[in-house]
């Protein structure tokens, strides 16, 4: 099956930026789980921030959800001391507070998101 779903993702010092567009399958964030995966144990320094970036469309199905949950967890275990997760939508917002039990904090405004990481550093 095709992959569905794009994440860009960079490094600013020790905060990993994800922007994810569109609704994801299995495949789609499979893939780029194991690009990101691969940063994450490359980088020199073991503690790091997340800031996630949610455009209107960006969710997907029961099982991606749990592929999701998963990864979360796996960042958490590889040094994620703080996730920051921006989201377009209600839906969105709704989805993380039921699945996700870790480090997290859901905004709707990146900057808000950004200064959050900072100050709780």
């Amino acid at each position: 099956m095709n992959k569905h779903g794009y994440v860009n993702f960079y490094w600013y010092e020790d905060i990993l930026t994800l922007e994810l567009k569109g609704p994801f399958n299995e495949e789609g964030l499979n893939y780029y789980f194991s690009l990101v995966k691969k940063s994450i144990l490359n980088r020199i320094g073991k503690n790091w921030r997340r800031l996630e970036i949610w455009d209107e469309e960006t969710l997907g199905s029961l099982e991606t959800l749990c592929i999701g949950k998963d990864i979360d967890k796996w960042f958490e275990e590889n040094g994620c001391l703080l996730a920051a997760v921006v989201v377009s939508n209600s839906l969105q917002e709704q989805v993380l507070e039921n699945i996700i039990k870790s480090n997290m904090k859901i905004f709707r405004n990146e900057i808000e998101a950004r200064k959050w990481l900072v100050q709780n550093t």
